[in-house]
């Protein structure tokens, strides 16, 4: 009689002996979404948070802060860049060499290479706004050549634009060309020629269609940052990418 019974009740014990451990494989899945789902929220939170902080003229860019894109590629493979195409974080600028605002930023993005490394990927993209600033066009088109000759000594150009931003004229873009070491005579020859006018009007017809309408205008793994960000909220957006 034992042994009969014993055919009915083993197979109920086991029968509910997987149906706990399916609940609980059940229960720690659904945790895990949520924990995931909490991380990208809190994420996407912070990203659209300094949208409106760190905006320069919130009449102007009002309504381009509630219409980020996340995940927009703006990343191209011709623009000059400093760390890992792979790394976690991708930082886009689209900038002018006479913004002011564009110039605050340059220690803050230096401070945070130093810091990262190949962790973060940055890009410098032209967007001269010739509305204002009246040699921001040709100092682009001065800094793709310097790129031209050599995506190293580019960012030495890049500096010494920005160093020099109250003094910009075509004189000293050749200038600056020869004091990094750069092909004074091939320099002079792409600027008087305009030859990197195509690349620097992409890059202005690119940020209009992902919505920059000043500078510095970011972009941070997608998002649309448009103003000056300080390194501490740099930091705090970049630690908390890289943590996710």
């Amino acid at each position: 009689m034992d042994n009969f019974e014993d055919q009915f009740t083993h197979p109920k014990r086991h029968i509910m002996l997987y149906g706990i451990i399916a609940l609980v494989v059940i229960g720690v899945g659904y945790l895990t979404v949520l924990i995931y789902q909490s991380s990208q929220e809190s994420s996407d939170d912070l990203l659209s948070s300094i949208s409106t902080e760190y905006v320069n003229d919130i009449s102007l860019d009002s309504a381009g802060v509630t219409s980020n894109n996340p995940g927009v590629s703006v990343e191209t493979t011709d623009d000059p860049y400093v760390g890992s195409i792979d790394a976690k974080v991708h930082i886009v600028e689209f900038g002018d060499f006479e913004c002011s605002y564009c110039n605050q930023e340059v220690e803050v993005i230096k401070q945070l290479q130093t810091l990262y490394g190949n962790q973060i990927f940055f890009q410098f993209r032209d967007f001269p706004v010739v509305d204002s600033h009246d040699n921001a066009y040709n100092a682009a088109i001065a800094s793709e050549c310097a790129h031209e000759q050599s995506a190293e000594k580019y960012w030495q150009y890049h500096d010494r634009l920005f160093q020099f931003q109250e003094s910009l004229t075509d004189e000293l873009y050749v200038s600056l060309a020869q004091r990094i070491g750069l092909n004074e005579e091939e320099f002079t020859t792409c600027f008087n020629a305009q030859s990197t006018a195509d690349d620097v009007q992409k890059d202005y017809l690119d940020g209009l269609d992902v919505g920059v309408t000043g500078t510095p205008t970011f972009f941070i793994n997608g998002y649309r940052v448009p103003g000056a960000i300080s390194f501490d909220m740099f930091k705090k957006v970049i630690d908390q990418l890289l943590e996710e």
